[in-house]
């Protein structure tokens, strides 16, 4: 049932999830539909009823959070933040102080804020993070490679994007120009090359840039 739902989301736009990945024991996916589907006890509420939108959207946002535990090296974080507890709603995943770290929520359970700065995370920026509506993206001081998908200028809402101190490479997208909302783009201390592109210059909120040693 979880698949039901789900594959026709995680398969398009912006993750474009090769099906085949759902059934291979070496995959994330294999492991995040593992893990849901024995031992989780929230997912229960979410799938009944199967066509209920908000909840397939907390569904799809539990799956996220899940397949990133496993992409980013989950077991081997300086702090669990209660990931992957099968009674807790992501919303709880977090160090349970306001402006602590972890999994943080918004109006009506949504997540809206990943802060796991200087936590061990190793592995990539996989696109199937941009699934989320997030206005907080705080993941610097870790090992995370990979590039800045032009997907990210679908993140209306985002505010801040702190990824300075990892393995990032590429440039950065003219996409995020259409990040109306952005305050805060920190990037320094990365392998991302090229100029800031002029798109950036209609991001009017955007007060602080940080871009230095990239």
């Amino acid at each position: 049932a979880i698949l039901e739902i789900l594959e026709p989301m995680l398969t398009g736009p912006p993750s474009f999830t090769d099906s085949a990945q759902f059934s291979n024991p070496q995959s994330f996916h294999y492991m995040t539909l593992d893990r849901l589907s024995r031992s989780d006890q929230v997912i229960d509420n979410l799938l009944s009823p199967t066509d209920d939108v908000q909840n397939n959207r907390l569904l799809l946002e539990r799956y996220v959070m899940v397949y990133l535990y496993y992409a980013w090296g989950g077991p081997r974080w300086s702090n669990q933040f209660n990931f992957l507890s099968p009674t807790k709603r992501v919303c709880n995943w977090n160090d349970g102080t306001t402006s602590g770290d972890g999994v943080w929520c918004g109006n009506g359970g949504v997540v809206e804020e990943i802060k796991l700065g200087n936590n061990k995370l190793t592995g990539p920026l996989d696109p199937i993070l941009y699934h989320l509506d997030l206005r907080f993206i705080w993941l610097f001081e870790n090992i995370i490679h990979g590039s800045i998908s032009s997907y990210i200028g679908n993140l209306d809402r985002l505010v801040g994007f702190e990824m300075d101190d990892n393995l990032l490479v590429g440039t950065i997208p003219t996409e995020m120009g259409n990040l109306s909302a952005l305050k805060y783009l920190y990037l320094y201390t990365t392998k991302i090359g090229g100029t800031i592109p002029t798109e950036l210059g209609r991001c009017t909120k955007l007060v602080g840039l940080d871009i230095e040693d990239s």
